[in-house]
């Protein structure tokens, strides 16, 4: 996906700037304090717990780094709000208990073309599937080459990451579209809950209720007698 936008210029009216009556001025800087203030705090929260509870001991957790330009979609089939990351201005650690987890991110990056002119590239999502130890620290790595726009945007096209963890590498899968549940290949787990099930459920959750109903319609047609009506 890319949006180009222009920053809006600063204009100066009649060549002459304003003066706030001193009770004005204070509640501007108040509120710009407070800004700062609220900003600061968001940009250095470095850590990001992603399971329910109490915080648990080290040795029952592991870390997960994820840079910048990655935003944490889901974990474990549960959405990551927006609120945890959005504001930051590094990279972010996600703690995890420690166990099978399934993390979906996407890249999302804002890149100067000019002075005034940006494109907005995000990419579709993509899926790892992994196991984490207590005490063990991961990071998601990125292509060495997303620094011209070119690159970007053939990146953003095909995105993929790659998980290093405990001296593997973990490399993501992509899903192709939001209106399609096709998806590569992927490993199946144990207890019958594997990571098709858990895609499933995730662009169910995504779905309006009318693309519920096509659905259901499509399962229909496909002859599985246990699709649910949609009347």
């Amino acid at each position: 996906m890319q949006l180009k936008f222009k920053t809006p210029s600063r204009t100066v009216m009649d060549g002459q700037s304003r003066h706030l009556s001193r009770p004005a001025k204070l509640h501007s800087m108040a509120a710009c304090a407070f800004a700062v203030l609220f900003l600061s705090g968001c940009a250095q929260q470095g850590t990001v717990k992603l399971y329910d509870g109490p915080s648990l001991p080290p040795e029952l957790t592991g870390s997960i780094s994820l840079p910048l330009t990655l935003e944490p979609q889901q974990i474990d089939g549960n959405s990551i709000s927006q609120g945890l990351y959005r504001f930051r201005n590094g990279p972010m650690q996600l703690s995890l208990n420690k166990g099978k987890h399934q993390l979906i991110v996407r890249y999302d990056n804002i890149v100067n073309i000019t002075s005034d002119e940006h494109e907005h590239l995000v990419s579709m999502p993509m899926v790892l599937d992994f196991e984490i130890q207590g005490g063990e620290q991961g990071q998601i790595v990125l292509p060495g080459n997303l620094t011209q726009l070119p690159d970007i945007r053939a990146y953003v096209a095909e995105p993929k990451v790659t998980l290093q963890l405990n001296g593997q590498n973990i490399d993501s899968l992509q899903l192709k579209n939001e209106r399609q549940l096709s998806l590569q290949e992927v490993k199946t787990s144990t207890a019958g809950n594997t990571p098709q099930l858990q895609q499933l459920q995730f662009w169910w959750q995504q779905a309006s209720e009318y693309e519920r109903v096509l659905f259901m319609r499509w399962l229909k047609e496909q002859g599985n007698p246990d699709a649910v009506s949609d009347h």
